[in-house]
């Protein structure tokens, strides 16, 4: 493969519901088995929940389940009153990251998020390290 075709080739990934062991049976989404087999790019589960410690355990066995395929685990701004609550996304955001995922999702992008908590999180838990 060209370096042109490494960087134009469009990436497979799937939003997933979360648990793969109820799941793949529950709703059809053998996600595991398409880690393994390479049919993603990365994977992103759905973790909308407003509970900080349930996120953390389905992060962390997610990122088993996804093998070397990178696991972006979503993060339910939307399921936690008031859904502006930026701290609380900052938790999230240091949760999905403490176990080494590469990445996460936030759902559900409106147009109030677009204006009030990108831009906050651009300011400093998503600002890129000086070089």
């Amino acid at each position: 493969m060209t370096a042109i075709e490494r960087t134009t080739r469009a990436k497979t990934s799937a939003a997933v519901f979360p648990n793969w062991a109820v799941d793949r049976d529950g709703v059809g989404q053998d996600w595991r088995l398409w880690c393994e087999r390479g049919w993603l790019d990365f994977v992103c589960p759905m973790d909308y929940t407003p509970h900080i410690a349930s996120f953390e355990n389905l992060v962390k066995q997610q990122l088993e389940w996804a093998g070397k395929v990178p696991c972006y685990p979503g993060i339910g701004l939307g399921v936690w009153p008031p859904g502006d609550n930026v701290v609380k996304l900052i938790d999230f955001i240091q949760a999905a990251r403490k176990p080494g995922t590469k990445g996460f999702t936030i759902f559900e992008y409106t147009a109030p998020v677009a204006r009030d908590i990108v831009p906050l999180c651009g300011k400093g838990i998503t600002r890129p390290e000086p070089k």
